[in-house]
């Protein structure tokens, strides 16, 4: 097993040295112009972080999120059952205004790693009669990896 730190915290293991050398090529020649990846890189990168474990993925997310980010997730896992959008707000202190753009920053973050923000917070519109509100909740994964926040 080999791993290659990419920077900005992120990491990829390869299982052999052939791997190490075909995500080298495809980063050196990740750009083609057009700023997408050509489709071999975009294979080898897809490849290469497939092979990462679900707690690389996690350590990747975390060490790449703001600090904004980061309070937010250490605030809803004192949440396990969930709770409403505007309780939260009032607990961790974080406007509940600025809910989707930070769950929109941790979105990219993730999805860098090969995750998914669903993955790890729970987002949804709930009814109550008439009246609308957001409901936020940590997912299984958030809640065995806190530690690690």
């Amino acid at each position: 097993m080999f791993t290659v730190q990419l920077g900005d915290g992120y990491s990829v293991t390869c299982g052999s040295a052939d791997d190490v050398v075909a995500l080298i090529k495809a980063l050196k020649h990740s750009r083609n112009g057009h700023g997408t990846m050509p489709a071999t890189s975009a294979r080898a990168a897809d490849a290469a972080s497939k092979t990462q474990s679900i707690e690389q993925k996690i350590d990747a997310v975390f060490a790449g999120i703001n600090d904004n980010a980061k309070a937010l997730l250490t605030a809803l896992v004192a949440f396990p059952d969930g709770v409403e959008s505007t309780e939260f707000g009032t607990a961790s202190g974080i406007n509940s205004s600025g809910f989707g753009g930070i769950l929109g920053s941790i979105s990219k973050v993730a999805k860098k790693s090969q995750l998914s923000v669903n993955q790890l917070v729970l987002s949804e519109a709930r009814f109550d009669g008439k009246r609308r509100f957001r409901w936020l909740g940590p997912t299984k994964l958030l809640m065995e990896n806190k530690d690690r926040l």
